[in-house]
């Protein structure tokens, strides 16, 4: 919310970052009600209507989301929650999970530089999972020392984009080395059957997944922006041209699920396989700019708008594929959908239930459902993203002259 950015006078008298004196406060009382938050933050900008007795910012999701999720003794995230039950698991969350909380606390970073510290102490989490064996060594399932020898592809994709991005916000160049690491792995799912493609895991090459193509030439292409190779930008293209070739559906523009070694295609639709082939294709725009790829991205928006964004400000998908497709869609897209930014945010609350959100967009989890880190990670960052362009145009209008 807007207060993440916002001072206030906590209870000591002292002014402090709005999102720790929140955060601190959140953790004596888990469900943060709209009362309390303007009680304490003395504003109603930010605060969606209809959304009390729940959190209602990125930053305090985050902050309940640690409190269930994480295990002090362990020092690890777990997978999965159960509301009213004394004693948790304390197994370690999947790397999936992982890339994706990874991602929801740089987007918090990128909000306020108050939650650098916080990335930070997340980061040696996320390197335990780097598994050093060969032939080509990645970030396994499970941390180690005990690694499991399952190391998906995608996954390492997703670990591969965070870890560009945190290097972009701390400039540390330990990040930008495990980037590169994530990144070597997932293109190692490369080879020439059914003439090219990344499989999808490496224990069972039995299907080339849009879900592992389309985020390994986005991860080849965000690091590209900070180290131009030309030799890896025609990998991502090769990886982007056969993607298209082999997955999209030309009645509509979409992209199936995968493609096994005797040419079958499962034709499910899923929002992130649009939305990372939409990345990509603005990240080769960006290093050359055609007519023809910059119709492919509006033709591919369009169709992604038309099949998962609903008026009501839904993204019609479980929550851990529709916030990848939220954060590359143009805001004038969702705009033009929804009537405002406002509207998709308000939506995602209303999935929550006291900060738990279920797996899709706007439906809130029943008392008995347990919840997964997954979601919560996905919609701390989609509020993170959302919160970022509300305030950023609140602020440039807030900048322009009357007549």
């Amino acid at each position: 919310m807007g207060s993440i950015v916002r001072f206030v006078v906590a209870s000591t008298g002292s002014a402090e970052p709005a999102g720790r004196s929140l955060s601190r406060w959140v953790i004596l009382n888990p469900v943060l009600s709209i009362q309390a938050a303007i009680a304490l933050s003395g504003t109603l900008s930010a605060l969606p209507a209809g959304m009390d007795g729940s959190p209602t910012s990125a930053a305090v999701v985050y902050e309940l989301t640690k409190k269930a999720f994480f295990d002090s003794k362990g020092q690890v995230f777990r997978e999965t929650f159960v509301r009213d039950k004394q004693d948790q698991s304390s197994d370690p969350c999947f790397n999936w999970t992982v890339g994706v909380l990874h991602s929801a606390l740089n987007a918090l970073a990128e909000s306020d530089s108050v939650w650098r510290d916080e990335l930070k102490s997340f980061l040696p989490f996320a390197a335990s999972y780097f598994n050093p064996k060969g032939p080509v060594a990645g970030f396994d399932v499970l941390p180690g020392p005990s690694f499991p020898n399952d190391r998906y592809y995608d996954d390492n994709a997703w670990v591969a984009m965070a870890y560009a991005d945190s290097y972009r916000l701390l400039g540390e160049e330990s990040l930008l080395q495990n980037a590169n690491r994530a990144r070597d792995f997932a293109y190692s799912g490369w080879d020439e059957q059914l003439g090219g493609g990344v499989f999808w895991k490496e224990r069972e090459k039995q299907t080339k997944n849009t879900c592992s193509n389309g985020p390994t030439a986005a991860a080849i292409l965000a690091i590209d922006a900070f180290k131009t190779d030309p030799a890896w930008l025609a990998k991502a293209e090769a990886i982007f041209r056969w993607t298209n070739r082999t997955l999209q559906d030309p009645k509509d523009n979409l992209f199936w699920d995968n493609v096994d070694l005797g040419g079958r295609k499962e034709k499910t639709k899923w929002s992130y396989n649009a939305a990372l082939m939409l990345r990509t294709a603005k990240e080769l725009f960006r290093t050359k700019p055609t007519p023809e790829l910059e119709q492919y991205i509006a033709d591919l928006e369009k169709a992604a708008v038309q099949k998962w964004v609903r008026v009501d400000g839904t993204i019609d998908d479980e929550l851990q594929f529709a916030h990848l497709l939220l954060e590359n869609l143009e805001e004038r897209s969702l705009v033009a959908r929804c009537g405002s930014l406002e509207r998709v945010r308000d939506k995602l609350l209303s999935g929550s239930a006291g900060g738990y959100f279920g797996t899709r967009w706007g439906v809130a989890p029943k008392p008995s459902d347990p919840i997964k880190l997954i979601h919560q990670a996905s919609a701390i960052r989609a509020l993170a993203i959302l919160e970022a362009k509300i305030n950023r145009r609140n602020q440039n209008h807030s900048h322009q002259k009357p007549l």
